[in-house]
């Protein structure tokens, strides 16, 4: 179905006159004469097309029109004008998206030329799916193809490195004469790419020119959707786009979500793409369908295969630059920014090594920025040096100093330094020039309950991100309910979503210990292997921090071989001991606007010497739940007293009897004679 948008310029001053004064005298009924002799003249054209005008002033008459064809809407165009009684010499058609008909529609409403705009898409069969397409659960958009020239596709293609195995389908489309009226699709699109930049979008939006140009599309209008196998897709909404796009387009990118399926198992992934296959397949000769799927994802793609069995496929893909290669992909960038290559860009490829265009696009920023501070802009040339020395001589970052004034914790502050000064010696070292390699950032926390590993995650996420070593800085906690699903195929998806949630940022895996099953096959390990996996994949964005006690992680590490080497640092909290006790809890005190008397810090230096004896004894839990008793205690006993003579010291000091007595374990008693 075809949407355009009609704009008649006003031929003459007159004209321009008359439609003013009608306008001033009545609009609404020169409107409703106006409306009467349309709707008289789309009944002739008996549901082939359909013209209204949305709105008139004293330069042009703004209108639109549905049809079947651009040919159908070219063709009734000045008899609409005529029936309209506008005189103009200067007319445009232009297609338009979706989004924008409606807005015709809701201004032809509002100025009485059309009583119902649903109406008239419900004519049309489009209402319903309309309202569809605005409630999906999946990412969705329109565009509009650009005109080209051949030329132009060409070169275009030439500066990506699809440029191997799309050109010769370029040359396919322009091989034979064009096409006179659309006949149908003679092939549909698999293209294999890992890119996130321009790149990808710039090669689908040329080979969408090109084929258009030679009438394999009479549509402009296409749609692009992300397809997310952790989000249930409606089959209606889906095929509605389809529906839509008769003549068109839809673009669709696809990220599996578990490479490792097993045959014969039930995945979200097999049931997506079961449902894209049987939908391309019922709209092939009508609707193109152009699936973006990652290059790696070879499963995935023998799934679409499968599944599009009785549709002419066409692939193509990025290829891996070397050498040569390479080195002109990185020209390209340096020509679309305005700059000139240097040595120094071009000696960061390593002889022989295949690179992406997102791999290369971040050696060409990463140089880009020390062009930028050091030639373009030399007063920024140290700036970077000196903003990291700053940070690691005086901690003037704010998590730094909350680290700092952590009680305790002597060896898990010293690991966390020295892991960020690594990581950020690594940046030091790439902003001179030199070509480093990003190492895992995971991290082990194992220690007793109540040690601040929570706290400590938190802090770690916002030192890092200060640092430049993280984008986002947020700590995404979780645990084995939120990774295990309850179903087969549902654990990877859940995992694969919280890395996701994860990105930029710090993933807090608690209890890490507690995917480990007793039997080996379970959903504890397919989180286990899911984990792995996306930790390879989110090397560079995510840091993964598994925390539990010190002798369980053991048994977690062991359970994947992988695991214990994508695991950089480790981190242990020692039990606070009763002195640091003691310390914190004269800091949780302080922080609710209490004292804690001389007499009361004895007490509790005697509670903590008994109760950090004991096993699981809580740590600063345990100081924390004791001055929430205290207070409550302190309250009743105020309350009790003489509240009109209490000074202020009294209300805010705690004194040994407001501090409750240690909860000791029970003794088993021997009973004897029974």
């Amino acid at each position: 179905m075809l949407f355009c948008k009609i704009c008649a310029y006003l031929s003459n001053e007159s004209e321009k006159e008359n439609v003013g004064k009608e306008r001033r005298i009545s609009k609404k009924s020169s409107c409703r004469e106006i409306q009467i002799r349309i709707e008289k003249f789309n009944k002739y054209l008996d549901g082939r097309a359909y013209y209204l005008i949305s709105d008139i002033n004293e330069i042009k008459m703004t209108g639109a029109v549905i049809s079947e064809s651009r040919e159908l809407a070219e063709k009734y165009l000045p008899e609409f004008i005529k029936t309209a009684d506008i005189r103009s010499d200067d007319i445009e058609l232009c297609e338009v998206t979706f989004k924008e008909l409606e807005d015709l529609l809701s201004v032809a409403e509002d100025n009485c030329f059309i009583d119902d705009g649903d109406d008239i898409m419900e004519k049309f069969n489009i209402r319903n799916i309309y309202r569809e397409t605005r409630h999906m659960l999946f990412d969705v958009g329109e565009n509009l193809i650009e005109d080209m020239s051949r030329r132009t596709i060409y070169g275009k293609i030439e500066k990506t490195l699809y440029a191997r195995t799309l050109v010769p389908e370029i040359d396919r489309i322009f091989a034979g004469p064009e096409n006179k009226r659309f006949r149908g699709h003679p092939c549909h699109y698999i293209m294999m790419t890992d890119d996130e930049n321009d790149a990808r979008k710039d090669t689908y939006r040329a080979l969408l020119s090109a084929l258009y140009a030679n009438r394999r599309l009479y549509l402009r209008r296409y749609f692009f959707i992300d397809l997310d196998p952790t989000v249930k897709v409606s089959r209606s909404s889906f095929e509605s786009v389809f529906f839509m796009s008769k003549g068109g387009c839809v673009v669709m990118r696809y990220r599996p979500t578990d490479e490792s399926e097993e045959g014969g198992r039930a995945s979200a992934n097999r049931e997506i793409v079961e449902m894209v296959g049987e939908i391309v397949k019922k709209y092939r000769n009508e609707t193109l369908a152009i699936v973006c799927i990652p290059k790696n994802c070879t499963k995935t793609r023998l799934m679409f295969y499968e599944y599009m069995c009785s549709v002419n496929i066409v692939e193509f893909g990025e290829e891996n630059a070397r050498g040569e290669t390479a080195e002109r992909y990185l020209k390209n960038l340096c020509a679309e920014n305005g700059v000139r290559g240097n040595k120094g860009l071009f000696a960061r490829i390593e002889k022989g090594k295949g690179y992406s265009s997102c791999e290369l696009k971040r050696i060409f920023d990463e140089w880009y920025n020390i062009k930028l501070k050091s030639e373009i802009f030399p007063q920024y040339k140290n700036i970077s040096s000196d903003e990291i020395k700053n940070h690691m001589e005086d901690g003037i970052c704010s998590a730094d100093k909350q680290l700092a004034e952590l009680i305790g914790l002597s060896e898990a502050k010293q690991v966390i330094k020295r892991s960020k000064d690594y990581f950020m010696a690594q940046r030091i070292f790439s902003d001179k020039g030199f070509l480093v390699d990003r190492p895992a950032m995971s991290m082990v926390f194992t220690g007793s309950p109540g040690t601040c590993k929570t706290t400590v995650a938190r802090l770690v996420s916002e030192i890092f991100c200060d640092a430049g070593i993280l984008s986002e800085g947020k700590l995404v906690e979780c645990g084995r309910g939120d990774l295990v699903g309850r179903y087969v195929g549902w654990t990877a998806q859940q995992v694969q979503k919280k890395f996701r949630e994860a990105k930029g940022s710090v993933l807090f895996i608690d209890e890490a210990y507690s995917l480990v099953d007793a039997h080996s096959g379970s959903f504890g390990d397919e989180a286990i292997n899911t984990i792995v996996q996306e930790m390879e994949n989110h090397r560079d964005d995510v840091l993964v921090i598994f925390a539990g006690y010190s002798d369980k992680m053991e048994a977690f590490l062991n359970k994947n071989p992988g695991l214990r080497s994508r695991i950089a640092f480790h981190v242990h909290f020692d039990d606070y001991t009763p002195d640091e006790l003691c310390e914190i809890s004269r800091l949780i005190a302080s922080k609710k606007g209490l004292n804690i008397s001389a007499e009361a810090m004895k007490k509790l230096r005697v509670i903590y010497e008994i109760i950090s004896k004991q096993s699981d004894f809580g740590n600063g839990r345990a100081a924390r739940n004791i001055i929430e008793s205290a207070k409550m205690s302190m309250a009743s006993r105020l309350l009790a007293g003489n509240i009109e003579n209490l000074t202020s010291k009294e209300i805010t000091t705690i004194i040994p009897e407001d501090i409750p007595e240690p909860v000791l374990p029970a003794r088993t008693k021997r009973v004897v004679g029974f």
